[in-house]
């Protein structure tokens, strides 16, 4: 069910997945690049790879429909004081990485599909990939055509996506180092929030030092005036008013 009340940082769940998700990502990148720019031989080039992918690819859809699911039933933290830019920045960035997490396993999933390919998830067991009725139904020829669309697809999806990674992360070391917010502080595990809603921002606090009321007077000037009522009227202050105008008065009479 979701709050009402949005909470200052992610909950705990909404961290585990954040991260796992972002883990299994680099792992199948990592994995789709050795195979896929080196040759049998070369040191980087690591046989399993391509099985790895598979089932890391899986792996990551399927913690992605949670991490949706968890997004859906619960209230994220606002956003932080920032110009609409920004804002409109960080909404469209975590909408695409959402789109991403999505359609890259999809798109290799359809891809699986179609060639009818058995795999596994990091060697604990194997079965052939759902194979949708529509996609078991063409002929070999259909599912080739296919087949050629969706892998590059599966491609541009892929570096598509882990450039919004590398940008998530840039803008994420921006707000720690530069702007020294909490955006990044709110996703880390074991961590406290120390200036978000405590503290006034730089910009703020000099706004705030900047505003003194004009109409009040120095506290010197206040305490002078006093001093000369005290000694006009012999020390006694019972009409604060009064007694400042009497004082004043007098001052000017013996002028």
């Amino acid at each position: 069910m979701r709050s009402s009340t949005p909470a200052l940082r992610y909950d705990g769940v909404a961290i585990t997945l954040h991260w796992v998700i972002a883990l299994l990502i680099l792992l199948d990148f990592a994995f789709a690049i050795s195979f896929s720019q080196f040759n049998p031989g070369d040191a980087l080039y690591l046989p399993s790879a391509y099985a790895l992918h598979m089932s890391t690819g899986l792996c990551v859809l399927a913690v992605s429909v949670a991490r949706v699911v968890w997004r859906l039933m619960r209230t994220r933290p606002p956003l932080l004081d920032m110009g609409i830019t920004l804002r409109w920045l960080a909404r469209t960035s975590h909408f695409l990485l959402y789109v991403f997490t999505l359609a890259a396993p999809l798109t290799g999933w359809f891809v699986l599909s179609l060639r009818r390919q058995v795999t596994s998830v990091l060697g604990l067991c194997r079965w052939a990939w759902p194979t949708l009725p529509a996609i078991a139904a063409m002929t070999r020829a259909d599912r080739q055509l296919y087949h050629d669309y969706l892998l590059p697809l599966h491609v541009w999806w892929s570096y598509l996506g882990m450039s919004l990674v590398v940008l998530h992360v840039v803008a994420a070391l921006y707000h720690h180092i530069y702007r020294r917010d909490d955006v990044l502080t709110r996703i880390l595990p074991w961590t406290r929030l120390v200036q978000m809603h405590s503290q006034p921002s730089a910009r703020q606090a000099g706004g705030l030092r900047s505003r003194r009321p004009r109409h009040v007077q120095p506290r010197g000037l206040r305490g002078e005036r006093r001093s000369a009522i005290r000694f006009q009227t012999g020390g006694h202050c019972a009409d604060p008013g009064g007694s400042e105008q009497a004082g004043l008065n007098s001052l000017r009479g013996s002028r």
